[in-house]
């Protein structure tokens, strides 16, 4: 499985087969080798999600086909997500990145930045500085802000459970997998809740992980005492720094 230059285009070798199979074997080899292509795969990936071809390979939905891909080289789900990332991005803007002579042989990862960059920046700057910059700078670019206000504004997002997931200020932020059991999205309707109603307060989570109910049952007093504990020491700490700035 090579990837071969035709002219302006790259010609993915398996990518254009109708075989599910074949796609879902062109992912694991190249993933398994140095040569491999992020884009290929990324671009495989988005036709396997797109056209349900994780049905026929036994899986009922994208999330657990990706899960999968992830224990069979054991690497992280996230960095499976990414490749797809990748590949939907160069599926967007592939006229304007083949236009400028972007292929995706030479810093590919530059993609996952690309949407940030252009809600920041102008679009013809944005391409210029694609090709230009190394990744580690043109990630940052992306991620720079224009101009930085005197008062940062206070947090305000909008967060709302829908049936499909989590909204942020009305845009789709987390969708929740259709093939998740009723148990398990209601768990991960709690946890995502308890996260967003902690950021939304300004506040922290702490993630904590027990083995069993009998764990959870000593856990809770211990942790109520050190809260307990914590914010008493605090308050003293307030209380010394008023009295110091009273005498002086």
């Amino acid at each position: 499985m090579k990837n071969q230059e035709n002219g302006n285009n790259i010609v993915f070798g398996n990518l254009d087969s109708d075989d599910p199979h074949v796609l879902d074997m062109a992912v694991r080899e190249s993933m398994g080798t140095k040569s491999s292509s992020i884009l290929y795969m990324g671009l495989t990936l988005v036709r396997i999600k797109s056209e349900k071809l994780f049905i026929p390979l036994g899986f009922s939905c994208i999330t657990r086909y990706f899960h999968d891909l992830a224990r069979y080289r054991k690497m992280s789900y996230f960095t499976i997500l990414d490749w797809m990332k990748i590949g939907e991005t160069y599926l967007a803007h592939r006229e304007d990145l083949e236009a400028l002579g972007f292929y995706g042989n030479k810093g590919v990862s530059k993609l996952l930045h690309l949407d940030s960059a252009l809600k920041l920046h102008k679009k013809k700057e944005v391409f210029s500085k694609i090709i230009s910059m190394p990744v580690q700078e043109f990630k940052i670019y992306a991620q720079a802000i224009k101009s930085i206000p005197d008062e940062a504004p206070a947090y305000t997002a909008d967060f709302e459970l829908r049936e499909n997931g989590y909204y942020v200020r009305g845009e789709l932020a987390f969708p929740i997998p259709s093939c998740l059991t009723e148990y398990e999205q209601n768990m991960l309707f709690g946890l995502l809740g308890i996260g967003f109603k902690a950021l939304k307060n300004n506040k922290k989570v702490l993630a904590v992980y027990l083995r069993n109910r009998l764990e959870l049952t000593l856990y809770r007093p211990i942790a109520a005492k050190a809260r307990f504990d914590m914010r008493k020491a605090i308050r003293g700490r307030k209380m010394k720094k008023k009295k110091v700035r009273a005498n002086n």
